[in-house]
């Protein structure tokens, strides 16, 4: 069966039709690009066009998959989950990390933090105590580069316990 494979991460669409698939443009696994059955493409009334990332959130991306290689993650998604805050109030983290122990992180990548994104996301992490929030912010080169992970606790004024990655 042929498919059409569009990867999140950049962006690039094309043809698919085997079972070992990279992205041509940036070289991610199969499992991270949107594979759609040909007879599906032409029963949407829109093409199907996932968000593109944008620089930080691919950077971040890139980390994410070698640590997948690696094993120190099972698995991740692009904004794969929407969680409901209230009447018509919603977040959408941009990463759904699983760990190999099963556990589940949501982390936002942001390249300034505004009150609004810091208030969603603590009230997120309250309502939601399942699920461990994080935010991930780019760290400058001459602090050594890397990312700076900061957990989220909702009784907190702001992110708690940070690690860097």
């Amino acid at each position: 069966m042929r498919y059409r494979a569009q990867c999140v991460p950049c962006g690039w669409s094309g043809e698919y039709d085997g079972e070992d698939f990279r992205c041509p443009e940036c070289g991610m696994k199969l499992r991270d690009v949107v594979i759609v059955p040909h007879s599906l493409l032409f029963t949407a009334r829109r093409p199907l066009q996932p968000k593109r990332m944008n620089q930080l959130e691919y950077e971040y991306a890139r980390l994410l998959t070698a640590q997948a290689e690696a094993n120190q993650i099972h698995k991740w998604r692009f904004e794969a989950v929407k969680l409901r805050l209230g009447d018509q109030c919603w977040y959408m983290p941009d990463f759904w990390i699983e760990l190999p122990d099963g556990r589940v992180e949501l982390h936002e990548t942001k390249g300034h933090w505004r009150d609004d994104a810091k208030a969603k996301i603590r009230v997120a992490a309250e309502l939601y105590p399942e699920f461990r929030f994080f935010a991930v912010e780019k760290k400058r080169k001459k602090d050594g580069g890397g990312f700076k992970l900061s957990q989220f606790d909702p009784w907190a004024v702001g992110p708690s316990a940070t690690e860097a990655v």
